[in-house]
């Protein structure tokens, strides 16, 4: 876990968790916030919690098998933002997909 100050905002980034799952309410926030901003994202809809929860499931199975790396950055007690590399599978393993997606403001 690592805290910068960004502007007068005190920022803790840190890797995506178990607990997060708990949790899944603020990433949904999150990401529909992004959506309602039209932020240039892959998904244009917001997400609802099953959803959220899947999605937190899955980025939580390929971390523990390293496949992925994902971090969350929050501020306030709020996602604010959140960033992940992917491994590509099989013969394109050594390439990967990079994300970051940030609130505005």
């Amino acid at each position: 876990m690592t805290t910068k100050i960004f502007g007068n905002k005190k920022i803790t980034i840190r890797t995506v968790c178990q607990a997060d799952l708990r949790n899944a309410k603020k990433f949904q926030d999150f990401i529909n916030s992004t959506v309602r901003e039209d932020a240039k994202l892959s998904m244009n809809k917001e997400i609802d919690l099953k959803g959220e929860k899947a999605f937190l499931k899955g980025v939580l199975a390929s971390v523990n098998n390293k496949t992925h790396a994902y971090l969350v950055a929050e501020s306030n007690n709020e996602i604010v933002g959140t960033a992940g590399i992917q491994q590509e599978r099989w013969r394109l393993n050594h390439v990967g997909r990079f994300g970051i997606v940030i609130r505005e403001g």
